[in-house]
């Protein structure tokens, strides 16, 4: 999966996650998963983005292991941090997280 930055109709911007069907030096072609909360057209769940639209990146192996989600893993630290607590679902999710081999 990959996170893309996207202008609505209405001109704010959201950050939506969508499946990589294809990349290339210029565009990716992304099958979208996140629907923008801000956007009053309907839009086609393929999409082709400008690849420096792209601002994160998630890969799911077939242990059920994640790399990458850098934004979701600052975003539950962050929680964690505000909150003090994050529920045990939440955590099964986490542990799923595991560093990149470079």
């Amino acid at each position: 999966m990959v996170r893309f930055c996207f202008e609505t109709d209405t001109g704010t911007v959201e950050h939506l996650w969508g499946d990589l069907l294809e990349i290339d030096d210029e565009q990716a072609t992304v099958y979208l998963r996140t629907p923008p909360v801000d956007h009053n057209v309907e839009l086609d769940r393929t999409m082709t983005i400008k690849r420096d639209q792209i601002n994160d990146w998630q890969l799911e192996f077939r242990d059920g292991t994640l790399r990458g989600g850098y934004t979701n893993r600052a975003m539950f630290k962050i929680y964690e941090r505000e909150e003090g607590w994050i529920h045990p679902k939440l955590m099964v999710q986490i542990r799923r997280f595991k560093e990149v081999d470079w």
